[in-house]
């Protein structure tokens, strides 16, 4: 008999863009999609940390996991997603941060989704996936390489950065998701070509801070500086000479795309902090 999975998503494009990844992690070891949570083995629940209320939600499923539990002991039951605050993906001390969830197996960081089989293993070692590759302990690049499975042939959701440096008193995404870290133009050029070519229309871009997209010092050498003293600075110049931000010569680097059929790049969320006059 195949095993079934299900997520349940909740929040923002950006978890249903992680969603994406995860079934694809999924469906490469033989899992088998399912609409309804009664018939999966294997329930992934992808978490908002936006509000209270959406914390809450999951809470009130956890009753009924513990009754389909019962009726299925193939099932394994995890989370992901803004609930799972940046520690390491972990099977152990799940009762010590996610008290309330008695019948979740283990809690996953979105970043390692390609750990999934193997964690799954670890709780029923019985089954088989043949041989996995792992991805990197904490490694973004390694998550952002898996090719989604998309569920709209149409509009393409791709994340280009993931995390927040702003650190707003009253907002938990820098504790949930860490610093601000963005892929490479030609990787994200790369997927949303791919997305073109098979028919998409429109793009989302997606980040915490969209527009704050190659800003990090850390990870661009090559002259980018971020918010120094409360102004944000660059550092190299494009071809012709003008000074533009990464997120400016991103977009410039997708409209090539519309000559292949693409008619719209939107994006979410921006940060009014980086919203500069080339952007």
């Amino acid at each position: 008999m195949a095993l079934k999975y299900h997520v349940k998503t909740f929040g923002c494009q950006m978890n249903h863009s992680d969603s994406e990844r995860v079934a694809a992690v999924l469906e490469n070891v033989g899992y088998l999609s399912t609409e309804k949570i009664e018939d999966a083995d294997f329930v992934v629940f992808n978490t908002c940390s936006i509000k209270q209320k959406a914390e809450d939600k999951v809470y009130g499923l956890m009753s009924n996991m513990v009754s389909l539990k019962k009726k299925n002991n193939r099932l394994v039951v995890s989370i992901t997603g803004c609930m799972v605050r940046k520690t390491s993906t972990r099977l152990s001390d799940v009762r010590d941060r996610l008290t309330r969830l008695e019948p979740v197996d283990f809690v996953f960081r979105i970043d390692d989704s390609a750990q999934i089989p193997d964690l799954i293993k670890q709780i029923k070692p019985e089954l088989d996936f043949g041989s996995v590759k792992e991805s990197e302990e904490g490694s973004l690049d390694s998550y952002f390489k898996i090719n989604p499975k998309y569920t709209n042939r149409f509009q393409g959701l791709v994340p280009i950065m993931s995390g927040c440096d702003k650190f707003c008193a009253f907002c938990i995404v820098p504790y949930t998701r860490g610093r601000e870290r963005s892929r490479s133009i030609e990787e994200v050029y790369s997927e949303c070509k791919k997305l073109v070519e098979n028919g998409c229309k429109e793009v989302t871009l997606l980040g915490q801070n969209v527009n704050s997209f190659g800003l990090n010092a850390r990870e661009n050498p090559d002259g980018f500086i971020q918010h120094i003293q409360g102004s944000t600075m660059y550092g190299k110049s494009d071809a012709v000479g003008l000074k533009k931000t990464p997120f400016t010569q991103l977009l410039e680097r997708l409209d090539t795309l519309k000559k292949l059929g693409l008619k719209r790049v939107r994006w979410t969320s921006p940060h009014p902090r980086d919203m500069t006059d080339d952007v």
